[in-house]
Protein backbone atom coordinates (compact mmCIF):
# COMPACT_ATOMS: atom_id res chain seq x y z
CA UNK A 1 0.00 0.00 0.00
CA UNK A 2 1.36 3.41 -1.20
CA UNK A 3 2.23 6.29 1.60
CA UNK A 4 3.71 8.84 -0.14
CA UNK A 5 4.42 8.90 -3.42
CA UNK A 6 7.65 5.95 -3.24
CA UNK A 7 10.39 5.47 -5.59
CA UNK A 8 14.01 4.26 -6.47
CA UNK A 9 16.13 6.85 -7.11
CA UNK A 10 19.35 5.81 -8.45
CA UNK A 11 22.57 7.96 -9.54
CA UNK A 12 25.93 7.25 -11.06
CA UNK A 13 27.18 10.71 -10.71
CA UNK A 14 27.12 13.03 -8.15
CA UNK A 15 23.70 14.99 -8.22
CA UNK A 16 22.12 17.58 -5.75
CA UNK A 17 18.79 16.03 -4.04
CA UNK A 18 16.75 18.46 -2.27
CA UNK A 19 20.29 20.25 -2.10
CA UNK A 20 22.32 17.33 0.10
CA UNK A 21 25.39 15.76 -2.41
CA UNK A 22 24.54 12.49 -3.28
CA UNK A 23 27.54 10.60 -4.44
CA UNK A 24 27.50 7.27 -6.68
CA UNK A 25 24.89 5.17 -5.82
CA UNK A 26 21.15 6.07 -3.77
CA UNK A 27 19.75 8.00 -1.44
CA UNK A 28 16.59 9.02 -0.05
CA UNK A 29 15.49 11.91 2.39
CA UNK A 30 13.82 10.08 4.97
CA UNK A 31 10.56 10.69 4.62
CA UNK A 32 8.67 7.32 3.33
CA UNK A 33 7.95 9.12 0.49
CA UNK A 34 11.71 8.11 -0.88
CA UNK A 35 13.16 4.75 -0.96
CA UNK A 36 16.59 3.12 -1.93
CA UNK A 37 17.87 -0.62 -2.08
CA UNK A 38 21.37 -0.02 -3.19
CA UNK A 39 23.52 2.39 -0.08
CA UNK A 40 23.46 0.46 2.46
CA UNK A 41 22.52 1.73 6.20
CA UNK A 42 19.03 1.58 8.25
CA UNK A 43 20.27 -0.61 11.92
CA UNK A 44 23.78 -0.31 12.05
CA UNK A 45 25.64 -2.85 14.18
CA UNK A 46 23.72 -3.59 17.10
CA UNK A 47 19.72 -3.44 16.85
CA UNK A 48 19.27 -0.59 19.08
CA UNK A 49 15.12 0.07 18.46
CA UNK A 50 13.59 0.31 21.51
CA UNK A 51 9.73 0.49 22.20
CA UNK A 52 8.76 3.49 24.90
CA UNK A 53 7.84 1.43 27.59
CA UNK A 54 11.27 -0.87 27.02
CA UNK A 55 13.48 2.27 27.45
CA UNK A 56 14.62 1.91 31.04
CA UNK A 57 15.22 5.83 31.79
CA UNK A 58 12.40 7.35 32.96
CA UNK A 59 13.39 10.86 32.31
CA UNK A 60 14.08 9.74 28.21
CA UNK A 61 10.79 8.27 28.35
CA UNK A 62 9.13 11.50 29.85
CA UNK A 63 11.03 13.64 27.31
CA UNK A 64 10.73 11.89 24.31
CA UNK A 65 6.65 12.70 25.41
CA UNK A 66 7.59 15.88 23.08
CA UNK A 67 8.18 13.88 19.86
CA UNK A 68 5.19 13.70 17.21
CA UNK A 69 4.37 11.61 14.23
CA UNK A 70 3.30 13.60 11.29
CA UNK A 71 0.46 12.44 9.67
CA UNK A 72 -1.29 13.74 6.02
CA UNK A 73 -4.99 14.80 7.30
CA UNK A 74 -6.01 13.91 3.65
CA UNK A 75 -5.88 10.13 4.20
CA UNK A 76 -8.90 10.43 7.04
CA UNK A 77 -6.77 8.18 8.74
CA UNK A 78 -7.45 9.53 12.30
CA UNK A 79 -10.88 9.84 13.25
CA UNK A 80 -12.56 12.20 16.13
CA UNK A 81 -15.07 10.73 18.36
CA UNK A 82 -15.84 12.57 21.24
CA UNK A 83 -13.11 14.06 23.24
CA UNK A 84 -10.68 11.05 21.56
CA UNK A 85 -9.07 10.56 18.39
CA UNK A 86 -9.03 7.29 16.82
CA UNK A 87 -7.35 5.06 14.49
CA UNK A 88 -9.11 4.59 11.31
CA UNK A 89 -9.29 0.42 9.89
CA UNK A 90 -7.70 1.32 7.09
CA UNK A 91 -4.51 2.24 8.16
CA UNK A 92 -1.94 -0.14 7.35
CA UNK A 93 0.26 -2.53 9.52
CA UNK A 94 4.06 -2.11 8.87
CA UNK A 95 3.60 -5.44 6.94
CA UNK A 96 0.71 -4.06 4.83
CA UNK A 97 2.62 -0.94 4.56
CA UNK A 98 5.99 -2.05 3.43
CA UNK A 99 5.50 -5.63 2.59
CA UNK A 100 7.95 -6.44 5.39
CA UNK A 101 8.61 -10.45 6.46
CA UNK A 102 6.26 -11.94 8.95
CA UNK A 103 9.03 -12.67 11.13
CA UNK A 104 10.40 -8.88 10.97
CA UNK A 105 10.17 -6.85 14.14
CA UNK A 106 6.88 -4.56 14.93
CA UNK A 107 5.16 -6.37 12.01
CA UNK A 108 1.01 -5.82 12.84
CA UNK A 109 2.10 -2.23 14.74
CA UNK A 110 0.20 0.22 12.48
CA UNK A 111 2.06 2.52 10.27
CA UNK A 112 0.06 6.08 9.67
CA UNK A 113 2.70 7.88 10.07
CA UNK A 114 5.62 9.48 7.37
CA UNK A 115 7.68 12.12 9.02
CA UNK A 116 8.86 12.64 12.55
CA UNK A 117 9.02 15.88 14.87
CA UNK A 118 9.70 17.43 17.83
CA UNK A 119 8.37 20.22 20.73
CA UNK A 120 10.66 23.05 20.93
CA UNK A 121 8.41 25.75 22.46
CA UNK A 122 4.69 25.69 23.38
CA UNK A 123 3.45 25.82 20.00
CA UNK A 124 6.28 25.48 17.85
CA UNK A 125 7.24 21.77 16.38
CA UNK A 126 10.41 21.52 14.48
CA UNK A 127 10.69 18.89 11.44
CA UNK A 128 12.39 18.55 8.40
CA UNK A 129 12.05 20.96 5.61
CA UNK A 130 11.29 17.75 3.09
CA UNK A 131 8.56 16.45 5.28
CA UNK A 132 6.30 19.54 4.78
CA UNK A 133 6.83 19.33 0.97
CA UNK A 134 6.20 15.63 0.75
CA UNK A 135 3.19 15.27 2.44
CA UNK A 136 1.07 18.06 1.38
CA UNK A 137 2.48 20.99 2.79
CA UNK A 138 1.24 22.34 6.18
CA UNK A 139 -2.86 22.38 6.03
CA UNK A 140 -2.44 18.67 5.11
CA UNK A 141 0.00 18.27 8.18
CA UNK A 142 -1.72 16.68 11.29
CA UNK A 143 0.64 16.23 14.59
CA UNK A 144 0.09 13.70 16.68
CA UNK A 145 2.23 13.26 20.05
CA UNK A 146 1.66 9.83 22.60
CA UNK A 147 1.70 7.54 19.47
CA UNK A 148 3.73 4.79 21.48
CA UNK A 149 3.42 1.24 22.79
CA UNK A 150 3.13 1.86 26.44
CA UNK A 151 3.59 -1.82 28.07
CA UNK A 152 4.51 -5.56 26.66
CA UNK A 153 1.59 -7.15 25.04
CA UNK A 154 -1.22 -6.23 22.57
CA UNK A 155 -1.40 -2.37 21.74
CA UNK A 156 -4.57 -0.41 21.10
CA UNK A 157 -4.05 3.65 20.28
CA UNK A 158 -6.32 6.25 20.39
CA UNK A 159 -5.43 9.53 21.17
CA UNK A 160 -6.77 12.26 23.34
CA UNK A 161 -7.94 15.42 21.70
CA UNK A 162 -4.73 17.37 23.45
CA UNK A 163 -2.75 15.18 21.68
CA UNK A 164 -3.78 15.95 18.39
CA UNK A 165 -2.58 19.01 16.78
CA UNK A 166 -2.47 20.52 13.48
CA UNK A 167 -0.35 22.45 11.43
CA UNK A 168 -1.38 26.56 11.27
CA UNK A 169 2.08 27.68 9.28
CA UNK A 170 5.42 27.44 9.07
CA UNK A 171 7.30 30.26 11.19
CA UNK A 172 10.62 29.58 9.52
CA UNK A 173 12.98 26.93 7.02
CA UNK A 174 15.35 26.37 5.07
CA UNK A 175 14.98 23.77 2.50
CA UNK A 176 19.13 23.89 1.84
CA UNK A 177 20.13 22.60 5.90
CA UNK A 178 16.44 21.01 5.62
CA UNK A 179 14.74 22.23 8.70
CA UNK A 180 11.28 23.70 9.21
CA UNK A 181 9.50 25.27 12.50
CA UNK A 182 5.77 25.07 12.38
CA UNK A 183 3.55 26.56 14.59
CA UNK A 184 0.55 24.51 15.63
CA UNK A 185 -2.90 25.66 15.91
CA UNK A 186 -2.61 25.70 19.51
CA UNK A 187 -0.16 25.71 22.67
CA UNK A 188 0.75 21.94 23.70
CA UNK A 189 0.12 22.20 27.58
CA UNK A 190 0.68 18.78 28.96
CA UNK A 191 4.42 17.91 27.99
CA UNK A 192 7.67 19.96 28.55
CA UNK A 193 8.85 20.87 24.93
CA UNK A 194 12.75 19.63 24.48
CA UNK A 195 16.06 21.77 25.36
CA UNK A 196 17.84 22.80 22.09
CA UNK A 197 21.99 23.15 22.51
CA UNK A 198 22.51 26.64 23.90
CA UNK A 199 25.69 27.46 21.87
CA UNK A 200 24.58 29.60 19.30
CA UNK A 201 27.14 28.13 17.22
CA UNK A 202 26.88 24.69 18.60
CA UNK A 203 27.97 21.44 16.59
CA UNK A 204 27.84 17.69 17.57
CA UNK A 205 31.55 16.76 18.47
CA UNK A 206 33.23 13.65 17.35
CA UNK A 207 32.58 10.84 20.17
CA UNK A 208 29.48 12.49 21.66
CA UNK A 209 26.74 9.63 22.54
CA UNK A 210 23.20 10.34 20.95
CA UNK A 211 19.93 8.77 20.73
CA UNK A 212 17.60 9.67 17.86
CA UNK A 213 13.56 9.55 19.08
CA UNK A 214 11.60 8.95 15.82
CA UNK A 215 8.45 6.87 14.05
CA UNK A 216 10.28 5.21 11.58
CA UNK A 217 8.27 3.80 8.73
CA UNK A 218 5.30 5.84 10.42
CA UNK A 219 5.31 3.23 13.31
CA UNK A 220 4.65 4.30 16.67
CA UNK A 221 7.70 5.98 18.57
CA UNK A 222 11.09 4.22 19.28
CA UNK A 223 14.37 5.08 21.28
CA UNK A 224 17.38 4.48 19.16
CA UNK A 225 19.95 4.91 21.66
CA UNK A 226 23.68 3.46 21.51
CA UNK A 227 25.02 6.06 19.05
CA UNK A 228 27.47 8.42 18.62
CA UNK A 229 28.63 11.14 16.83
CA UNK A 230 31.92 9.81 14.16
CA UNK A 231 34.54 11.25 12.17
CA UNK A 232 33.41 12.82 9.08
CA UNK A 233 33.36 10.04 6.29
CA UNK A 234 34.48 12.16 3.34
CA UNK A 235 30.76 11.78 2.04
CA UNK A 236 29.34 15.32 3.29
CA UNK A 237 31.26 17.54 1.04
CA UNK A 238 33.96 19.81 3.78
CA UNK A 239 31.98 23.12 3.50
CA UNK A 240 28.76 21.64 4.96
CA UNK A 241 30.45 20.04 7.99
CA UNK A 242 29.26 22.92 9.66
CA UNK A 243 25.52 22.15 9.32
CA UNK A 244 25.84 18.58 9.39
CA UNK A 245 27.54 15.71 11.44
CA UNK A 246 27.40 11.61 11.04
CA UNK A 247 26.01 9.67 13.63
CA UNK A 248 25.95 5.97 13.62
CA UNK A 249 22.13 5.57 14.81
CA UNK A 250 19.71 3.57 13.44
CA UNK A 251 16.53 5.72 10.92
CA UNK A 252 14.52 4.63 8.55
CA UNK A 253 11.84 6.49 6.37
CA UNK A 254 9.23 8.43 8.38
CA UNK A 255 12.55 9.43 11.07
CA UNK A 256 13.24 12.50 9.36
CA UNK A 257 12.53 15.60 11.49
CA UNK A 258 13.19 13.06 14.56
CA UNK A 259 15.64 14.96 17.56
CA UNK A 260 18.87 14.09 17.63
CA UNK A 261 19.17 14.21 21.33
CA UNK A 262 22.95 14.55 23.69
CA UNK A 263 22.46 11.17 25.73
CA UNK A 264 24.23 12.88 28.38
CA UNK A 265 22.57 16.39 28.69
CA UNK A 266 19.36 15.30 27.11
CA UNK A 267 19.46 18.55 24.67
CA UNK A 268 18.33 18.66 20.86
CA UNK A 269 22.34 17.80 19.11
CA UNK A 270 20.62 17.65 15.29
CA UNK A 271 17.53 17.09 13.53
CA UNK A 272 17.82 13.63 11.52
CA UNK A 273 17.24 14.63 7.89
CA UNK A 274 18.86 11.60 5.32
CA UNK A 275 19.46 8.38 5.66
CA UNK A 276 20.83 5.47 3.53
CA UNK A 277 19.12 2.29 2.64
CA UNK A 278 16.03 0.74 4.06
CA UNK A 279 15.44 -3.06 3.28
CA UNK A 280 17.13 -5.62 1.87
CA UNK A 281 16.62 -7.58 -1.39
CA UNK A 282 13.03 -9.04 -1.41
CA UNK A 283 13.22 -13.11 -0.22
CA UNK A 284 10.59 -15.75 -0.59
CA UNK A 285 8.56 -15.98 3.19
CA UNK A 286 8.87 -19.61 4.32
CA UNK A 287 5.45 -19.23 5.69
CA UNK A 288 3.38 -18.60 2.84
CA UNK A 289 5.84 -18.26 -0.42
CA UNK A 290 5.09 -14.49 -0.50
CA UNK A 291 7.89 -12.18 -1.63
CA UNK A 292 8.75 -10.07 1.66
CA UNK A 293 11.54 -7.85 2.42
CA UNK A 294 13.83 -7.57 5.45
CA UNK A 295 15.26 -4.39 7.47
CA UNK A 296 18.77 -4.21 6.01
CA UNK A 297 21.32 -4.48 9.24
CA UNK A 298 24.67 -3.44 8.40
CA UNK A 299 28.11 -4.04 10.02
CA UNK A 300 29.99 -0.52 11.70
CA UNK A 301 32.39 -0.39 9.07
CA UNK A 302 30.24 -1.17 5.93
CA UNK A 303 27.74 1.54 6.86
CA UNK A 304 26.88 4.84 5.55
CA UNK A 305 26.20 6.81 8.52
CA UNK A 306 22.57 8.65 8.41
CA UNK A 307 23.02 13.01 8.67
CA UNK A 308 21.75 14.86 11.05
CA UNK A 309 21.46 19.11 10.46
CA UNK A 310 22.77 20.57 13.33
CA UNK A 311 20.88 22.82 15.72
CA UNK A 312 22.69 25.79 14.62
CA UNK A 313 21.13 25.87 11.40
CA UNK A 314 17.91 27.34 13.56
CA UNK A 315 17.81 31.37 13.32
CA UNK A 316 18.89 33.55 16.05
CA UNK A 317 15.38 34.75 16.49
CA UNK A 318 14.13 31.49 17.34
CA UNK A 319 17.30 30.14 19.42
CA UNK A 320 16.80 33.69 21.42
CA UNK A 321 13.03 32.18 22.02
CA UNK A 322 12.61 31.44 26.09
CA UNK A 323 10.66 28.59 24.89
CA UNK A 324 13.71 27.04 22.78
Amino acid sequence: MSKCSRQVIKFQTPILLSNLMVVAGVALMLCSAVMTTSVRGAIIGADNLREWHEEPDVATRNASRATAVLVQKSRGWLLPVSDRWKLSADVPDFEQADGVCRDERFTGQPAPGDCSGFLAGPDLLVTAHHCVGALGGCGNLQVVFDFFVASPGPATFDFHRDSVFQCATVVASDEGQDWAVLRLDREVRDRAPLRVVADPVARGLKGTPVSVWSHPRGLPLKIAGGAAVREPSGFIPPEWSQDYFEADLDVFGGSSGGPVVNSVTGEVEGILVTGFGEFEDPETDPVDGRECRRLRRMPYDEATMPWVARMRSIPVILRANPSF
